[in-house]
């Protein structure tokens, strides 16, 4: 819902004119889980005004077919981009997604979901379930997908993870992600402030 001024719609729509007036462009790759969907697929539209496409799969879908999927929509959002530059950037609004990332694109992510694995620690597997509105078995899935996510982070050290709090950033660094690819910012997106160095360096993930 991109009326909704606050929260993780909030931080992208302050990232979409920030970028702009820079003079990137931006693209949107929107996500429609559909259980009774056979292979993903990819509809052209648009977001705040934005050239989209729509991504529909589910998670029974064999990854790599969701992968090149996704890769084809990136390249299709990106054609005027220039790939390998450090200009070519995909921003993941969740790290769920991180391991559709086609090669040669830098990648920042920022975590704006609860991990499932702390949920549970915290407040026991029942009041989880009942947390994550779990009817069947999306406490597995989505603790799958996340484990995936941190997987994939620290298998490419070029990935940067962008955080709204210092203790989001500790947690990610006890998942054993390195402290060099994670940095604190404070939303809206123009007021940065970094809790590890001075600059964010983004260069293509292998």
């Amino acid at each position: 819902n991109g009326e909704i001024p606050y929260g993780a719609v909030g931080f992208v729509q302050s990232i979409v004119p920030t970028l702009r007036s820079k003079g990137y462009q931006v693209g949107f790759v929107l996500y429609r889980r559909d259980e009774s969907a056979v292979s993903p697929s990819l509809q052209k539209g648009s977001y705040l005004d934005t050239d989209a496409i729509e991504l529909t799969f589910n998670f029974s879908m064999h990854n790599q077919r969701i992968c090149d999927v996704f890769s084809r929509g990136i390249t299709m959002l990106g054609r005027h981009a220039r790939v390998g530059t450090g200009l070519s950037c995909i921003y993941h609004q969740s790290g769920v997604t991180l391991p559709w990332s086609p090669p040669g694109w830098a990648c920042i992510v920022t975590h704006h979901a609860p991990f499932v694995r702390e949920v549970v620690r915290t407040l026991g597997e029942e009041l989880a379930r009942q947390a994550f509105e779990d009817t069947g078995n999306k406490l597995e899935a989505l603790s799958r997908v996340q484990c995936a996510g941190l997987t994939w982070l620290r298998d490419h050290e070029r990935a940067r993870c962008l955080e709204f709090s210092p203790l989001q950033r500790e947690l990610l660094v006890q998942f054993g992600v390195p402290a060099n690819q994670c940095y604190v910012i404070d939303p809206p997106v123009f007021q940065q402030s970094y809790v590890t160095g001075s600059d964010i360096s983004l260069s293509a993930t292998s």
